[in-house]
């Protein structure tokens, strides 16, 4: 999916750069993450497509990102698609990005902004899932994830898996 598609179809994102739509309008979007690790990690110059939504400051929810000037010039110096921020003072600092920054609405969190852009962009998947199997505990679970998979697959059934491990998906192996 386009950014221009992905961004019209939220509400309340307001572009504190304007100027740099034009040019990042068209990139295709081929990952959405809260993870300035996964963003870091790829530095292939020809990589586009990516929205950094980061999260929210100051919600107790285990996210915490420190905002220091070796993350501001990261995610200045990083081949994003668009940016998309909550925080005030971090916004200010962001004017001169080459890429879309977005702004949420005071009263919503990045993280419902998140949920709704991976909603819009995999094309709404909680409609195609029909079953599905969790595993928790702290011993044991990686290998009986696998042991379902292989059972499942065995029996001709489309199989995704998300584990500590990573993630198979049958459409994107």
């Amino acid at each position: 999916m386009k950014l221009q598609q992905l961004i019209d179809s939220i509400d309340n994102l307001i572009c504190i750069n304007p100027h740099t739509l034009e040019t990042y309008y068209e990139h295709f979007i081929t990952l959405i993450t809260q993870s300035l690790r996964r963003v870091t990690q790829t530095n292939n110059p020809n990589d586009h497509g990516f929205i950094f939504v980061m999260p929210t400051i100051g919600i107790p929810n285990g996210n915490e990102v420190i905002l220091d000037h070796y993350i501001i010039n990261t995610l200045l110096s990083t081949r994003l698609s668009a940016l998309v921020v909550n925080d005030r003072k971090l916004l200010r600092l962001l004017e001169s990005a080459a890429f879309p920054v977005f702004q949420v609405p005071k009263t919503t969190t990045t993280d419902i902004i998140f949920g709704q852009l991976c909603i819009h962009c995999y094309n709404n998947p909680r409609q195609s899932i029909h079953e599905m199997i969790g595993v928790t505990g702290t011993n044991g679970t990686t290998p009986v994830t696998h042991m379902i998979e292989k059972v499942l697959s065995d029996a001709k059934l489309t199989v995704d898996l998300i584990d500590t491990l990573g993630y198979r998906c049958y459409r994107y192996e």
